[in-house]
């Protein structure tokens, strides 16, 4: 083990067994790519009780009218205690994710610290409310860290729908993290919960009800689709429920924990603004909030002071699955030869799934439902009522709408018994969803059963960082 004039991380490569830098290595990575590194598998000693902290926080200098950069040098500090543990790496090996449950009752912080050869830089984290020891979480990274979100489940809720057969009532909660800015979003929304099959002990959560993609992202709460974007300039006009908002900062008395600026929407989801910085308020003095541009037009122009160094919009809009269902298969019923003569009656079950999203924001979305039609008997004289497992496909833009492209196609009838059974209809092992870089997300399952917190490796296992907790 290191001596104690050494430094508080280091790195290492397994081949060489000789010390390297983790700026040089991680920057060398960006330029020439991340298979140049799959030979060279470098690990990350890190001993908390020499690690130099650092949090750094950004204020508006009134005096010489300009954004500051201020650094708060800190004692090395438990980011772990006895309530603590480490979750994992984001996809770039540059953060590394710890979470501390507590001090205050059902909360929880997570803390994101940049790493350097000689500091852990902390600047952001964010607060989970209502935390409880069956609450799950998965954090997604932006491949650029340009935000993360962090999805919050009631993992009781999943439970009981695989024990009962039934759909659930639950909530899901994404909290967005933008380091740039310091600013966390939080969207909470009720979500419909249907257990297929049989998951393993650590995977009830076999479904990604969350996608990240490059500009914001998509959540399915069984019922609906939600899209969530983030830019710097007023998005497209859609004809579907859309609503826009726009981040300002203002120069107000700091808001308390309880407090945060917090707006409820049409649809009944509320969506908040913060602060991801400890000190950004405390010693700055400013808060947050969210403006409807639809009723104050003026912060539309992108030129409209807001109190940040760019525009922040936040767009939202909904699709409703039912909606879609509807009209593709009364569309394929009358349009098809094997069902001339059938009536389209209604959607007993369906599950959706987002299939893909391009860096153009074209999502692709694969619903499976079981519908009941009217078909005609043989004889012609008389109808039937029958059930019909469907398969459509829908292109959706996240940021135009619907597009052209979708299709439908019929799979199989299916025996009454069948249909109202949720475990039995469905027809494929696995959610028909494609990985990409977006897919990578660290859980907390894991460690939430026992898992090891001495030996964390990367998402592409070229770093693995080695914890030191015997020292504390």
């Amino acid at each position: 083990m290191e001596e104690e004039g050494t430094s508080a991380i280091s790195l290492r490569c397994v081949a060489s067994e000789g010390s390297s830098n983790l700026v040089a290595a991680l920057s060398k990575r960006e330029i020439y790519g991340r298979k140049s590194f799959v030979s060279r598998r470098y690990l990350a000693d890190i001993y908390f009780s020499k690690l130099k902290c650092v949090t750094t926080f950004t204020v508006y200098n009134f005096e010489k009218s300009k954004w500051e950069e201020r650094i708060l040098p800190t004692e090395p500090r438990d980011y772990l205690g006895q309530k603590g543990f480490v979750l994992g790496l984001s996809s770039d090996s540059t953060y590394l994710v710890m979470m501390q449950t507590g001090p205050r009752k059902s909360t929880a912080v997570i803390y994101f610290l940049l790493l350097s050869p000689e500091l852990a830089i902390h600047k952001n984290h964010i607060i989970i409310r209502d935390y409880t020891p069956l609450t799950g979480l998965r954090v997604y990274f932006h491949p650029c860290s340009r935000f993360v979100c962090t999805y919050v489940y009631n993992e009781s809720h999943f439970q009981s729908a695989l024990r009962t057969g039934l759909s659930e009532a639950s909530a899901f909660h994404v909290y967005t993290m933008f380091p740039n800015c310091s600013i966390c979003l939080h969207y909470s929304t009720s979500a419909t919960i249907v257990v297929r099959g049989k998951p393993k002990r650590w995977a009830l959560m076999k479904k990604n009800y969350l996608r990240v993609h490059s500009n914001g992202f998509i959540l399915n709460t069984g019922v609906t689709i939600v899209m969530v974007l983030f830019s710097s300039s007023l998005p497209t006009q859609l004809k579907y429920k859309q609503k826009v908002w726009r981040v300002i900062r203002q120069q107000t008395p700091s808001l308390s924990n309880d407090q945060r600026h917090t707006i409820v929407c049409d649809l009944g989801e509320e969506i908040s603004v913060e602060s991801s910085m400890k000190h950004d308020s405390d010693m700055a003095g400013l808060s947050y909030k969210l403006v409807d541009c639809e009723k104050e037009e003026e912060y539309c122009d992108p030129k409209f002071a807001c109190g940040l160094r760019k525009p922040f919009f936040v767009s939202r809009h909904v699709v409703c699955i039912e909606s879609l269902i509807d009209r593709f298969i009364c569309v394929f019923i009358r349009t098809s030869p094997p069902f001339k003569g059938s009536v389209y009656r209604v959607t007993r079950d369906y599950e959706t799934d987002v299939n893909h999203v391009d860096r153009d924001g074209i999502c692709k979305l694969v619903i499976l439902c079981v519908s009941e039609l009217q078909v005609p008997m043989a004889n012609g004289e008389s109808t039937r009522n029958a059930f019909y497992l469907f398969q459509i496909q829908v292109i959706w833009s996240v940021f135009e709408g619907w597009k052209v492209g979708g299709k439908c196609r019929a799979i199989k009838e299916l025996r009454p018994e069948v249909v109202f059974n949720v475990s039995t209809w469905y027809p494929y092992t696995r959610f028909p969803v494609d990985k990409d870089e977006y897919s990578y997300y660290i859980p907390n399952s894991k460690v939430a059963h026992g898992g090891d917190q001495r030996r964390i490796l990367s998402e592409n296992e070229d770093m693995e960082v080695i914890l030191n907790l015997d020292e504390l």
